[in-house]
């Protein structure tokens, strides 16, 4: 059995994963709660415990807004990583709230896939 830390609100957007300051992942989101968000990144190289930083933006009152979370590998599944929010930085639980009660509600209307960078050949 698992244990979440809140209730998770489904989330269609796309997201770039970092690894190194270096982009890795571009990918869609799949879920989001105050602990994580889960990425629909097919399989990976990243294991548990790996740090990454989590960016993508959503559109607000005052336009797009560009949210830039650090984040852990927590487990890897065949369609994609579950990582949970570091909160190493002042800023990241003000920024998760604010991400969270500003969420349009989502239905799955993007479903393209997307391969990493550095499957693609580009680095």
């Amino acid at each position: 059995m698992e244990n979440r830390w809140g209730a998770r609100t489904k989330i269609f957007r796309e997201v770039y994963v970092y690894h190194l300051h270096q982009l890795v992942i571009r990918c869609i989101s799949g879920n989001i709660s105050p602990a994580g968000i889960f990425i629909k990144s097919g399989a990976s190289l990243y294991t548990k415990n790996t740090r990454l930083n989590v960016h993508f933006t959503l559109e607000g009152a005052h336009g797009a807004r560009l949210f830039r979370i650090p984040a852990v590998v927590t487990h890897a599944a065949r369609d994609g990583l579950g990582l949970m929010f570091m909160h190493d930085y002042a800023e990241t639980p003000r920024t998760i709230k604010s991400l969270l009660c500003n969420i349009p509600i989502d239905t799955p209307k993007h479903t393209q896939r997307y391969a990493s960078p550095a499957a693609e050949g580009r680095n």
